[in-house]
């Protein structure tokens, strides 16, 4: 995929500087900090055109002014009880979960039958059922992609929350996508321009009660933070988090360039000194705003998503992440899926794994707020 060629581009370019010593610390900060978008206006950037957001069935978009430098591009689906089908599109790959019903020909659309809500498989029909589309949102989904890539990469999780009967709400992170933004942040930066968002969208009122954050590698960290720091998030799905940029750094680089572990231990101080000057840059402190140190800090559900042959960010950042708050925290590993694949791979066991794991938890969560409100 395109996205995952400019990641591993920009890792070559990161570690050959790192391992040929051409540059120092500072200009490795400079390149880690540095946003795809950096020197792009919004009227550069634009927004979807019509065919854009009928090919990733998005129902509406916006723009949220952040601060001088810094514009949020958001697209929102509300909830569906179908798919649209076309030419490329992620849910020409759904079909599979209709076992010896595929057509000849590929069908317009693929509907959410109610009748078999509590099949273990997505209930799913080639015929309109002739029922209303959901009344009342079970919630809203803001969905967050990872780094260096745009939001229509997990556009297939926005449509699958939506038909699933939740609001989805994607955001490019600052600098990438379709945002403006100088640099990539990290720790409890990233969470700031997310909880400008929401405030905005709160405003708006385009937010639903019961309020999940969806993020993949690092913008799981970056629901993470988000989650730690506003009291408004209820849940959280954290799919491949790292347990901190230090340590996710080592292991990304390692796989990425094919380097034994070893000769990249060999620079660690290296990378660790350009982290923390972009920690200046960018105004984090890489020591204590961890991953690790923001799960501590919350109390509500979370769900991670780990990928069993994860070797970009292995599962044991996972399983550190669990291990500090193992109360309200569930993990979930597919087996087979790695880094560059999870968010695509065995789309239909995780998709139920979520469903089942979100209504158990919203069950919870209302017993919770009943308690705290008294008899």
């Amino acid at each position: 995929m395109y996205c995952f060629k400019i990641i591993r581009y920009s890792t070559c370019i990161f570690l050959i500087s790192i391992l040929s010593g051409c540059i120092n610390s500072q200009k490795m900060a400079t390149h880690f900090t540095t946003a795809p978008n950096q020197n792009k206006t919004i009227e550069q950037l634009g927004s979807y055109s019509s065919e854009q957001l009928n090919k990733y069935q998005y129902d509406w978009q916006d723009r949220i002014i952040i601060d001088n430098n810094t514009s949020l591009h958001v697209a929102g689906i509300e909830p569906k009880t179908e798919w649209g089908i076309t030419s490329g599109n992620i849910y020409r790959s759904m079909l599979d979960a209709m076992k010896n019903k595929t057509p000849d020909k590929i069908p317009d659309k693929i509907f959410w039958d109610y009748e078999n809500d509590n099949s273990s498989n997505l209930p799913l029909t080639f015929k309109p059922v002739g029922k209303k589309l959901w009344q009342k949102p079970r919630g809203t989904v803001i969905i967050l992609p990872g780094i260096y890539v745009p939001k229509t990469t997990m556009y297939y999780w926005a449509n699958i929350m939506a038909v699933y009967g939740y609001q989805t709400i994607s955001i490019d992170l600052p600098g990438q996508g379709l945002s403006t933004g100088k640099h990539i942040l990290y720790g409890n930066k990233t969470a700031e321009p997310i909880i400008a968002a929401i405030d905005y969208l709160e405003k708006q009122g385009k937010l639903h009660n019961n309020l999940i954050l969806f993020g993949c590698s690092h913008g799981a960290a970056t629901a993470l933070h988000t989650a730690a720091l506003d009291d408004r998030i209820d849940k959280v799905i954290a799919m491949e988090p790292y347990s901190s940029i230090k340590k996710a750094s080592l292991d990304f680089i390692s796989t990425e360039m094919r380097i034994p572990k070893f000769l990249v231990n060999l620079n660690k101080r290296k990378i660790y000194n350009a982290i923390d000057i972009a920690g200046e840059i960018v105004g984090f402190d890489p020591k204590q705003e961890t991953t690790l140190a923001a799960i501590k800090n919350t109390s509500i559900p979370i769900l991670l998503i780990h990928g069993s042959k994860d070797k970009h960010l292995p599962p044991i950042h996972s399983r550190e992440l669990l291990n500090a708050a193992p109360d309200n925290t569930t993990l979930l590993i597919v087996d087979g899926a790695h880094h560059m694949n999870l968010p695509i791979y065995s789309i239909n066991f995780q998709a139920e794994n979520i469903d089942k794991w979100l209504k158990e938890n919203h069950v919870r969560l209302l017993h919770s707020r009943r308690s705290e409100e008294g008899p």
